[in-house]
């Protein structure tokens, strides 16, 4: 595991359509960055549905180890699940190779989930990082009864999840200071709303890891969109 409060990153989000979409979003950046986070909805938790909730097999093959996720050599994931059942499905995202979860604290049994990785953890089968999401209007006092059970928050930067390209929510500034303040040593992500212009500011703010979709993916050149947010979020 790595989780540096002072390491800055900035990890593309997916939210795929198919496998084959997914594939073909990764080939575009696969060269350049470390982690990507993929989100998954199941349709129910947040109104979207994402892959592999739309019938197909793919994820299947995935977790019984008969395929891989694409690019699975060169780039790590973090699984960010919008899901209903989160406990339940936290040792199929294990099984696909998770190097990051992410679990919404408004879940139901969000608390088990987060448990259920640490029982995993304990027994070999996952030594990645484990995320608690909350939302844009939370407090830092909703992190108390997962106190413990997470090494990094993921705060939601816009209102309505489960979908990029909307305008961030500027409460978020004022929750990412809260936060850090509560947590000054782990890492602290901002989900929605990342661009160029901001970047800087998130992290003034307290973020390390800023998430971005739609501002590297509706890019003419998705390469050179991540290099811009990266410098500037290290430009301080």
């Amino acid at each position: 595991m790595t989780n540096d409060p002072k390491k800055i990153e900035i990890v593309p989000a997916i939210l795929p359509k198919s496998y084959d979409d997914m594939r073909a979003l990764l080939s575009l950046i696969s060269d350049v960055v470390p982690v990507v986070q993929i989100d998954v909805i199941d349709g129910v938790y947040a109104p979207n549905k994402t892959w592999p909730y739309k019938g197909d097999q793919s994820f299947e093959r995935i977790v019984a180890g008969d395929e891989g996720m694409p690019f699975w050599d060169t780039v790590e994931f973090e699984f960010d699940l919008m899901v209903t059942s989160p406990a339940e499905e936290v040792v199929r995202y294990v099984a696909a190779g998770a190097a990051r979860m992410v679990i919404h604290e408004h879940s139901p049994h969000a608390l088990g989930a987060l448990e259920a990785l640490r029982a995993l953890r304990a027994e070999g089968s996952f030594n990645g990082e484990i995320g608690i999401a909350i939302r844009v209007d939370a407090t830092v006092a909703d992190l108390d009864p997962f106190e413990a059970q997470f090494e990094y928050v993921q705060i939601m930067g816009i209102d309505r999840i489960g979908f990029q390209g909307q305008q961030f929510d500027e409460r978020a500034f004022s929750l990412i200071k809260e936060v850090r303040a509560q947590y000054p040593h782990i890492s602290i992500q901002v989900d929605g709303g990342v661009t160029v212009e901001r970047a800087g500011a998130l992290v003034r703010a307290g973020a390390n890891r800023l998430i971005a979709g739609s501002a590297i993916f509706s890019s003419t050149n998705p390469e050179r969109a991540y290099a811009q947010l990266l410098r500037a979020a290290t430009l301080q």
